[in-house]
């Protein structure tokens, strides 16, 4: 892929996070969290389709990209890219930026393990096949012979279906006392 896609990817991805902020400033948090999670996406792609490691460019891109990616909730996908940031070898100032995401991260994720008592977060990997939107619940398909039912914020339950139906799913949470398994985050399996 050419600079210049890149460049269009780009773009289309800051346009989409100047109107999730636009959203967030309404107070309108679902439609900020929906499109600052594209805008992360298309940075992503962006970044990804530079090939010459070597131009400040593709860093800038992988920075944003996990910034965009910490704005949307997906710790696990800015962490990522952090940590592929460092290893390129970027410019000073950039791998600077890149430790300050990678601070932001990890102080967010300690007070998620805060609010959570210390438990465990376990991850479930499979296909989101059914939702029982009024329960706030989502089935993920394990294998062939087990699924299970997982709770999901209600405030997310509709972003999470139209984003995620059908795919291949990688869940972060946290089995209750009672069974049930809480979902604290939610991305696309690798």
């Amino acid at each position: 892929m050419t600079t210049s896609t890149a460049k269009i990817f780009h773009d289309m991805a800051m346009n989409l996070s100047h109107e999730a902020k636009m959203s967030k400033t309404k107070g309108d948090e679902s439609a900020y969290v929906e499109q600052m999670t594209k805008a992360f996406f298309l940075e992503k792609e962006a970044a990804l389709k530079v090939y010459d490691d070597t131009t400040i460019w593709k860093h800038a891109l992988i920075r944003s990209a996990g910034w965009l990616a910490f704005k949307s909730g997906l710790f696990s996908d800015a962490l990522d890219l952090v940590q592929f940031g460092k290893k390129g070898n970027p410019p000073q100032y950039l791998a600077s930026e890149l430790s300050e995401l990678e601070q932001a991260i990890t102080e967010k994720l300690g007070k998620i393990t805060d609010k959570t008592n210390k438990q465990n977060l376990s991850q479930i990997f499979g296909f989101l096949i059914s939702a029982n939107i009024p329960k706030s619940q989502i089935e993920i398909q394990k294998d062939e012979h087990s699924s299970i039912t997982i709770q999901v914020p209600t405030d997310k339950i509709n972003d999470i279906v139209r984003m995620y139906w059908g795919q291949a799913v990688e869940i972060q949470g946290i089995e209750q006392q009672n069974g049930i398994f809480e979902m604290k985050a939610i991305k696309r399996a690798a």
